[in-house]
């Protein structure tokens, strides 16, 4: 069973980080086949910097490349325009394929030479790089937790408002039922067939399957939907079933950010 699985870095040997890797640029390349020229031309004049005025080696350059490219590739967005949550959303994809933390912090010192580039370039951009979290190395989380850190993690959930009362079936039915972020929050409440306690998930290709619902985490989602949602669906008309606390869909990075600070508090 995945426990929590789209959220969890890995650190694994150079055999494993390799094929990541490799996985992460097949992913991208299937998703968006080319940069645009416009992008493009930027990278080619970023290498060309990187190897001539840095004087970097050549196997340098084709990595902070590599690095750079697959960003652009998957947000599909001209460079300039890319915010620090296009960035963060990036990083989620990444762990969600399984990188190491290590991995992501090398893309991201990359993504930081490259967004300098261009402002010593003159190029006026969106994004402000100091913003963009660090990956702390030293914080890294297991592949899998053990049954006791999960119950530590989840025990020290606030079912106090709303909002506590959210994370606690969010993540009860998350580690319970093995569902992925983008699946968690893509929820409607029509996805629910309670009285065969199952949840119709929407997963990767659009495949819809049919997960149970575990006993352990059924009475936190009953108690979140009659308690719970309607506090932050305030007058709002959403089918999303775990809303933000302004009665909208979460994102992505709300859950990680959510994790990680649950994930630290319980050390």
């Amino acid at each position: 069973m995945r426990i929590l699985s789209a959220l969890l870095l890995a650190t694994k040997g150079d055999s494993s980080r390799e094929r990541r890797a490799r996985n992460v640029r097949k992913t991208f390349r299937m998703e968006i086949k080319n940069l645009t020229p416009h992008n493009q031309s930027l990278l080619n004049n970023f290498q060309f910097f990187m190897k001539v005025e840095k004087g970097l080696s050549q196997n340098s350059v084709e990595s902070y490349r590599h690095d750079v490219y697959d960003c652009l590739l998957y947000l599909d967005k001209k460079a300039e325009t890319i915010t620090v949550n296009d960035i963060i959303d990036f990083f989620v994809k990444l762990q969600e394929l399984g990188l190491s933390s290590s991995s992501i912090a090398r893309k991201r010192s990359a993504l930081s030479s490259f967004y300098k580039f261009l402002q010593e370039e003159e190029i006026e951009v969106k994004l402000k790089f100091d913003d963009v979290p660090t990956v702390k190395l030293s914080q890294k989380l297991p592949d899998v937790l053990t049954v006791d850190e999960m119950e530590k993690l989840l025990d020290s959930i606030s079912m106090e408002n709303a909002i506590g009362l959210r994370n606690k079936a969010m993540l009860e039915l998350m580690y319970a039922s093995g569902l992925r972020i983008s699946e968690t929050i893509n929820l409607s409440i029509h996805d629910f067939i309670w009285d065969e306690r199952i949840v119709r998930v929407m997963g990767k290709g659009s495949k819809q399957r049919a997960v149970p619902i575990a006993e352990q985490s059924l009475e936190f989602v009953q108690k979140y939907r009659k308690e719970g949602r309607s506090a932050l669906k305030k007058s709002l008309e959403t089918d999303i079933f775990f809303l933000n606390r302004f009665g909208k869909k979460l994102s992505r990075m709300g859950v990680w950010k959510l994790i990680d600070k649950l994930s630290l508090e319980c050390g």
